[in-house]
């Protein structure tokens, strides 16, 4: 009995968070917040593999984002270091590069004698 009281539980919350999601498709939040009991569909299985893959999308927007930051600011540290205050115009565009070329631009740096070979190294064919 306790095996069969268990799955019936299993089964009405899964249903009951299938009901939600599928609501909100066609009614005001408001409406079915009244309707439904939210904390029944938090219990789903489904509401938590969302969630779980909510998080991990997150997590990994949030590494990359890191790691572009810290990217950037070797590159204007190496940069500072080398010659001096940046141009506001260059910073911009190495804020705006994407971290494949902000490693690339990182190892050019060893090579370069001024700022000139900076903005030669953006006029080239990406």
């Amino acid at each position: 009995m306790p095996q069969v009281l268990s799955t019936y539980l299993n089964t009405r919350k899964t249903i009951g968070a299938a009901t939600y999601v599928l609501a909100g498709l066609v009614l005001d939040k408001n409406i079915v917040k009244q309707i439904l009991r939210r904390d029944l569909m938090r219990e789903s299985v489904t509401y938590q593999e969302i969630l779980q893959e909510g998080r991990q999308e997150g997590r990994q927007e949030g590494r990359q984002e890191g790691r572009k930051e810290g990217l950037v600011a070797i590159v204007l540290r190496l940069l500072t270091h080398k010659f001096g205050t940046v141009p506001p115009k260059l910073h911009t565009r190495i804020m705006r590069l994407h971290i494949p070329r902000l490693e690339s631009l990182a190892e050019a740096i060893l090579d370069f004698d001024s700022l000139a070979d900076l903005e030669f190294w953006f006029s080239k064919k990406k």
